[in-house]
């Protein structure tokens, strides 16, 4: 079944100011709604045993992502060696026109660099980067020299 809108992810956080200001102040995001869930409808659906507060944040492209902070505080995972040492979602990957100035947002508000020289270029005119966010969520920052040969759909 073809999707009806674009891509939203959720996020479970510990410290949902925190990561709002992350995401809004160093990857752009815009900050759409917010509400409280009782656990009335969070734990039918499996998703908490109590309450959470969401916050849906949209990026320039209409993805959302959902931050989710349960009544409860969530445990933090175990940091693989290597992002795919273990199965599931492994990073979000954000594009970005500057790589060095969003690097450095990310790192000023306590994101942390994953990548041995912070940005590396791999010969092809693209810039990544990798970082754990506040709360250890792993992002990738991509600076292509020519996104229309990457995505030529976005031109």
């Amino acid at each position: 079944m073809p999707m009806v809108a674009p891509l939203e992810l959720g996020i479970c956080v510990a410290d949902l100011d925190l990561m709002v200001a992350f995401y809004t102040g160093v990857l752009d995001c815009t900050e759409m709604d917010a509400a409280t869930l009782p656990a009335i409808r969070t734990r039918p659906i499996g998703l908490a045993s109590g309450d959470v507060s969401i916050v849906w944040l949209q990026t320039h492209w209409g993805e959302r992502i959902k931050l989710l902070q349960p009544h409860v505080r969530p445990e933090t995972p175990e940091v693989p060696a290597h992002l795919c040492a273990t199965a599931g979602v492994a990073y979000l990957t954000f594009c970005v026109d500057d790589l060095h100035d969003v690097a450095a947002r990310a790192i000023r508000d306590g994101a942390a660099p994953l990548t041995e020289n912070l940005v590396t270029d791999n010969g092809t005119g693209t810039w990544i980067a990798f970082f754990r966010d506040p709360e250890g969520n792993v992002i990738e920052l991509v600076e292509r020299a020519d996104l229309a040969a990457y995505r030529p759909d976005l031109s």
